[in-house]
């Protein structure tokens, strides 16, 4: 349903907005323990929901926990490893042996390549800027899709 997420984009916009611009950004991923750690891995559920932002949620949650912007956005890009594996393994056993030529493996290299230099362009960027881009990034994509 468009409306839906349309409006989750937007609510989880406003909540990452609200989480950085309040948050204590005192705690470095060093001080993590298993309790800030759970929290930050259930909240990952609720990227369910269609237009909940897997990484949006939990640095949203880590925000919430206190956490430093860099060390929310580092922790929710470890957290997406096992995900990323663990989706690539279970399709990776559906192709045939025909399909995983040297192009296949240039493909999965490059995307991780740039997709590591994404993740090294935001955390450079969260070190020393809030998330606001990111905010209204989100609610300019819910107003579009409302009216779509």
């Amino acid at each position: 349903d468009p409306a839906l997420i349309a409006g989750t984009l937007m609510l989880f916009g406003l909540l990452l907005g609200l989480a950085d611009w309040k948050g204590r950004k005192t705690f470095e991923m060093k001080e993590m323990d298993w309790s800030p750690a759970l929290w930050i891995g259930l909240a990952q559920a609720l990227a369910l929901v269609p237009g909940v932002s897997r990484s949006g949620v939990t640095i949203t949650a880590a925000l919430v926990l206190g956490f430093k912007r860099e060390d929310a956005a580092r922790f929710s890009f470890l957290l997406s490893f096992p995900i990323i594996a663990g989706a690539g393994a279970l399709h990776l056993r559906h192709l045939e042996a025909a399909a995983l030529t040297g192009p296949f493996w240039t493909a999965i290299a490059a995307a991780a390549l740039s997709g590591a230099g994404a993740i090294w362009v935001l955390l450079r960027w969260v070190r020393t800027r809030s998330l606001a881009p990111f905010v209204v990034y989100r609610l300019a994509l819910g107003i579009l899709l409302f009216f779509y």
